[in-house]
C-alpha cells in the first residue's frame, strides 16, 4: 500500500461503481473494498504491476528530456491517476506544466507533491517557489524558500534544493 496517507473515498459509491460495472465477482469485490480502505492507489485497485508503472515514469522522464512536454504530461497525468500518492509523478507533471508556461497548474502540482511529501523534501516547495516567483509573487517566493530551507532530509537531491533556496534568497 502507498505510505502516503490516501485521498478519502466513497466505499458505498466504489462497491456501487463496481457491481454496476459487471464483471466482477463478490470476492472480488471485497478484495478491491479492503485494499481501498487500506489506502491502496488506483493502480494498486486495478492490479497494474509496480514494473508498469516505473517504466511509465521512465518514458514521461525520457519523454521530458526529449522536449516533448506534452507527450509527457499526458504520462504524467495518467501516472498521476494511477498513483496518486506519488509525489515523482506530481513533481513530473509540474514540471511539464511549467515549461508550457502553465505556471498556476504547475504550482499546484508542485505544492500537491510537497503535501505528499510531508514537507520533510525541499524540492517541490522550492519549485512552487520558482512558480510564485515566475507569477510575480516574491513575497509568497521568499516565504516558501525559507520554508525549503528548513527542511531537514538529508539526502544529496534535498542538499542541493536547500542550496538553491538560499541563492535565491539571498538574490531577492
Amino acid at each position: 500500500m502507498s505510505e502516503n496517507t490516501p485521498q478519502k473515498l466513497d466505499f458505498e459509491a466504489l462497491v456501487a461503481a463496481l457491481r454496476e460495472m459487471g464483471g466482477f465477482t463478490d470476492e472480488e469485490i471485497e478484495r478491491i473494498l479492503d485494499l481501498a480502505k487500506k489506502g491502496a492507489s488506483v493502480a494498486e485497485l486495478m492490479g497494474v504491476p509496480k514494473e508498469s508503472l516505473e517504466s511509465g515514469y521512465g518514458m514521461g522522464c525520457a519523454l521530458f528530456e526529449a522536449r516533448q512536454y506534452e507527450e509527457a504530461e499526458v504520462l504524467f497525468r495518467t501516472l498521476c491517476l494511477y498513483d496518486g500518492n506519488s509525489a515523482r509523478n506530481w513533481i513530473g507533471l509540474g514540471l511539464c506544466y511549467e515549461k508550457r508556461n502553465e505556471l498556476l497548474l504547475a504550482a499546484r502540482s508542485f505544492a500537491h507533491a510537497a503535501d505528499l511529501q510531508k514537507n520533510e523534501f525541499p524540492k517541490a516547495i522550492y519549485l512552487v517557489a520558482m512558480c510564485c516567483h515566475k507569477m510575480q509573487d516574491v513575497e509568497a517566493a521568499k516565504l516558501l524558500a525559507e520554508k525549503a530551507l528548513a527542511t531537514k532530509a538529508a539526502d544529496a537531491e534535498s542538499k542541493t534544493y536547500r542550496n538553491l533556496a538560499k541563492e535565491y534568497l539571498a538574490s531577492v
